[in-house]
């Protein structure tokens, strides 16, 4: 079985990759092959990033991510079966054919005009897939309402969120150590409404008795521009010096940041999964979170959801959280919905849709 596929080993895609390797249902039966767009190569290797490496194929000279990822998912050696792991490898070929459609956003919610062409140009080449995984219910729905997929070619398969060992948790980084502090984990992509977020921090900390209060956005920006915008708006807001941007976050101290937050703000008004909402769950962490489908499917009845276009609502939805303490049983309930998403689950579930293409 090969997992063709070209993200970055940090990013939402790159651990759902990872995820694949660490099943236990799926070892021994699945060959990564990475497009690596720095050395222009199509590179196999028997383990997730790991092992000796074959190279399958010399590839061009880079275009925009995007449109080279595209473009050369049908330069790779056809296979038996062949899983792309995210929807802009619309060239892969083999026998049958696996794409994990994490979103649709190109369509739905495009940043500008390159969005709009990659969805005209990208997404009516992802029928020729022969199976259809979606991470989530509105995903799926998503595939049926703007590409005209059928629901028997469409298997729901939620991505793996890990409960970490409390032993293994990274402390805090000085400056947060005894800070009080809400969190955000997210790119900075018009969809995530870090903006809606930073006016409603602005309105928190401005209330008696939390002076002591600290914003920490962890994450990418995505686009230059789109944290240039954020910064000038949490100077004018004079939250600035309240605000804590962090990239390039390893896993263990994410896991500790989840854990020591007051709350996890997470203003999406569209998600294909939502991984913080989860990983925050994994930890007992409070979480605040968009009122929006797959949000509510990782979350369900346990956590509060506001319109994320509306920066009173979430101001009044963090004050509650930070106005009580969660008791032990609140936590534990958090935490056990967060075992929904577990490794072995996840594993079955890839295992039927593999035996679908023998």
């Amino acid at each position: 079985m090969r997992v063709l596929d070209s993200a970055a080993p940090h990013t939402g895609v790159g651990k759902f990759v990872r995820e694949l390797f660490r099943s236990e249902r799926l070892e021994g039966r699945l060959e990564h092959v990475r497009l690596d767009r720095g050395r222009r190569v199509a590179i196999s290797r028997p383990l997730y990033d790991e092992g000796e490496e074959t190279v399958l194929a010399d590839l061009p000279l880079p275009l925009p991510p995007a449109y080279w990822a595209a473009a050369c998912s049908a330069l790779v050696p056809r296979s038996d079966i062949v899983h792309a792991v995210h929807q802009n490898l619309p060239g892969a070929r083999g026998r049958f054919r696996i794409v994990t459609v994490h979103d649709l956003f190109y369509a739905t919610h495009p940043r500008g005009f390159e969005d709009r062409v990659l969805a005209r140009t990208l997404y009516p080449f992802l029928r020729r897939y022969d199976l259809f995984l979606c991470d989530s219910a509105d995903s799926a729905d998503g595939l049926r309402s703007i590409l005209g997929i059928r629901a028997e070619r469409i298997r729901v398969v939620p991505l793996v969120v890990d409960i970490p060992d409390p032993s293994a948790i990274d402390p805090l980084p000085s400056d947060l150590r005894d800070r009080r502090y809400v969190l955000h984990v997210s790119s900075e992509e018009p969809r995530k409404n870090f903006a809606t977020l930073l006016r409603a921090f602005a309105r928190v900390a401005s209330l008696p008795g939390n002076g002591d209060l600290l914003l920490v956005k962890v994450g990418r920006a995505a686009r230059a521009g789109f944290r240039t915008a954020h910064l000038a708006l949490a100077a004018e807001l004079g939250i600035a010096d309240r605000l804590r941007v962090l990239e390039g976050v390893p896993d263990s101290l994410l896991a500790s940041l989840y854990a020591n937050a007051r709350v996890m703000a997470m203003p999406s008004e569209s998600e294909g999964f939502g991984y913080p909402l989860a990983e925050a769950l994994s930890v007992g962490c409070p979480a605040i979170a968009g009122n929006c489908p797959a949000l509510r499917e990782i979350g369900g009845d346990l956590v509060p959801y506001a319109d994320p276009k509306d920066p009173d609502a979430w101001a009044l939805a963090i004050e509650g959280v930070l106005g009580r303490e969660p008791a032990a049983e609140e936590r534990q309930a958090l935490r056990t919905r967060a075992g929904l998403f577990s490794r072995e689950a996840f594993g079955a579930r890839m295992a039927e849709a593999y035996a679908e293409g023998a």
